[in-house]
């Protein structure tokens, strides 16, 4: 009887190893946006690419804060998007407070926002990566892809590619 007790033990502790490492393999992993991006490019929905100098753009994330700057031309007109915001990323949730929001749009003038509105959306976690809405401002759906580069995108308008600096 004394056998029975040892292999029992070790049956129960493989049992319960096995089934955490299952577990773990379907719970998404914990994700980071720290870092610095380049738009690599912009995607239009007519299959045109938009590269430098067509489209510049350059966003940071540190812990807490997200600091984003674009440029592009419509029609001949300059347009520009500026974004200082402090954020967070959790598992199921990302919120963001503005601080700062300015936008040049084609030629109608500077906008700017300093009210401090704040927003938040569920993070949905699907093939091997994760997406959220940017809550303000009519911005894209953010995904977070598998290599941690980024990809922001507006179905029928753009999907901009963002290469993380390594």
């Amino acid at each position: 009887m004394l056998i029975f007790k040892p292999t029992f033990a070790i049956l129960t502790v493989a049992a319960i190893a096995v089934g955490l490492g299952f577990a773990s393999k379907s719970a998404p992993a914990k994700a980071s946006l720290e870092g610095s991006y380049i738009l690599e490019y912009r995607l239009l929905p007519d299959g045109k690419r938009l590269e430098s100098s067509e489209v510049i753009g350059m966003m940071t994330y540190t812990k807490d804060r997200r600091n984003m700057n674009v440029y592009w031309s419509e029609g001949g007109k300059a347009t520009s998007i500026s974004v200082i915001a402090s954020y967070s990323l959790s598992e199921t949730e990302y919120t963001e407070k503005d601080i700062y929001f300015a936008k040049n749009d084609a030629g109608s003038g500077i906008v700017y926002d300093l009210s401090g509105k704040s927003g938040k959306s569920p993070v949905v976690a699907k093939d091997g990566k994760l997406s959220m809405l940017l809550p303000l401002h009519g911005e894209p759906t953010l995904s977070i892809e598998p290599n941690g580069d980024l990809v922001a995108a507006q179905a029928g308008v753009f999907s901009d590619h963002w290469k993380k600096m390594r």
